[in-house]
């Protein structure tokens, strides 16, 4: 291993007077606006988002709402389809509209530098009478979108989302409505034109976002969906358990070897008891915390490293805010309540909503820049797309810098770390804070105290880096560290 990160304890041997804290970023900037005539009734409410670099060309899918909701094509269910959805009991007035029409479209854009965007003239959906326009994908949505580098290149890239037909919704016994649809996968050579799965890729439902990747260190495809408390996937239908309908959102992941035959998913995060109680009475929810859009994404600066950033959707306030949950292995998180990403940070607008895409860019002067749908209404404000201002909005973090061990006076000490075969220097990062100091000694492996001077540099987001050159025959150190207003995230060996 050649980094390691401070989000938790793991690494260290002693800890006095720290707490692990987030570190906000400061003003996003405007990344991407839905300014075309096709995009005109803006963005979609659920993020959608996937930011990737491929190869230097910098992409980004994002989600829009159909200039027209009732658009899209309709058709009778096959006898294999009715079986499936075990609509037997259903009837007949309903099946009209379990094909789901085309309410919103996936986007693609590119950019060379994250900032400057070029939405291309794809010809692929017909909208308003025309082929000009970005549109890659139509539907229910709920897509994320990523390489997979396992895939031979004509499936290189991967999609999971919101299949078209909508499932039937059972209550207390009893047909309610038709709801939420199953996930399906998709696949492309180019990330433009898609083949879309023939079934469903997971037992389960949606109706937000869907995330998956491959993980290349479990060689595995890992998935996170949301689950509804209480409600079930049964035999192509979704079925509510409590008869008094209490539920709320929570964080669900799966795993597999076969990106299109995944298991059930297992609850990976659920709001606590005192988050939701009082959540739901005769079906108008009071009050009460869910969590929307996991954004979970595998570290590309570290191995063996998670994050999600679910926003917590505050019913009483009804702002969704985004937040951070570290891991090691893609199954536990640990929960971080403090707000990484303010409403205020917004460029133009307080952000009653914000949603994280999936992805992060790299930059050279060591940051990492991460994007969010940014929205000025809450989530069941009422109004027009003209009333509701909404953008894309870029963040911009020193590298590691989202989660740090942070004391106003304490001190830390790792465990001995093994130097790498071939590295010689080793990188602090930190955040220190007006006033504030960190005084670093290592140590090598007889806890002598070594003779190396750290050299500072300042780094994105108020950042700052502390660099030493080791001696050759040091294989293993150790690091204390005495904290004074300072945040320190990690050390890395280069």
């Amino acid at each position: 291993m050649s980094k390691y990160m401070f989000f938790d304890d793991l690494h260290l041997a002693e800890k006095s007077n720290c707490v692990v804290r987030t570190i906000q970023p400061g003003r996003g900037f405007t990344a991407l606006k839905a300014d075309r005539e096709w995009e005109r009734c803006g963005l979609c409410g659920d993020p959608c988002m996937t930011l990737l670099d491929d190869d230097g060309v910098i992409k980004l899918y994002y989600t829009i709402v159909s200039p027209d909701a009732a658009q899209g094509s309709h058709r009778e269910l096959s006898a294999s389809e009715r079986a499936s959805l075990d609509l037997e009991h259903i009837d007949a007035k309903f099946l009209a509209d379990i094909l789901c029409p085309e309410r919103y479209y996936l986007c693609y854009a590119y950019s060379t530098d994250g900032r400057n965007w070029v939405k291309p003239d794809l010809g692929i959906y017909e909208v308003d009478g025309s082929k000009h326009n970005n549109i890659v994908w139509g539907g229910r949505i709920g897509a994320t979108v990523f390489i997979d580098p396992t895939a031979p290149a004509e499936s290189r890239y991967k999609m999971i989302h919101g299949g078209s037909l909508k499932l039937p919704h059972w209550m207390n016994g009893k047909f309610i409505r038709m709801a939420y649809t199953g996930i399906y996968g998709a696949v492309s050579s180019d990330g433009i034109h898609w083949r879309n799965s023939d079934k469903p890729i997971m037992p389960h439902y949606t109706d937000t976002t869907n995330v998956c990747f491959y993980d290349d260190e479990q060689q595995k495809y890992i998935a996170f969906v949301r689950t509804d408390k209480n409600m079930i996937y049964d035999n192509g239908k979704t079925v509510m358990t409590d008869p008094e309908h209490r539920t709320y959102r929570i964080i669900s992941r799966s795993e597999s070897r076969d990106f299109f035959n995944f298991p059930p998913p297992e609850t990976v995060m659920e709001p606590a008891a005192e988050d939701c109680r009082d959540y739901h009475s005769h079906w108008q929810c009071k009050a009460g915390m869910d969590f929307y859009n996991p954004a979970a994404m595998k570290y590309p600066a570290a191995s063996g490293v998670y994050f999600l950033f679910p926003s917590y959707f505050h019913h009483d306030t009804d702002e969704a805010i985004i937040r951070i949950a570290a891991g090691r292995d893609s199954k536990n998180f640990t929960r971080n309540d403090q707000i990484l990403i303010p409403p205020e940070a917004a460029p133009a607008f307080r952000a009653q909503q914000q949603y994280l895409a999936c992805g992060m860019l790299s930059g050279a002067d060591d940051s990492l820049t991460v994007y969010a749908h940014a929205c000025s209404v809450g989530h069941d404000a009422q109004g027009t797309a003209a009333e509701r201002q909404h953008e894309i909005v870029g963040y911009t973090f020193q590298t590691d810098g989202f989660l740090g061990q942070y004391s106003r006076g304490g001190s830390l000490t790792t465990h001995y770390l093994d130097v790498p075969e071939n590295c010689r220097t080793v990188k602090l990062r930190a955040q220190i804070n007006a006033g504030g100091q960190l005084q670093l000694v290592l140590l090598d492996e007889n806890s002598q105290t070594l003779d190396v001077q750290f050299v500072r540099q300042a780094a994105a987001n108020c950042g700052t880096i502390l660099q030493a050159v080791l001696p050759e025959q040091v294989k293993r150190i150790k690091l204390q560290m005495q904290i004074v207003e300072a945040t320190v995230f990690s050390l890395e060996f280069l």
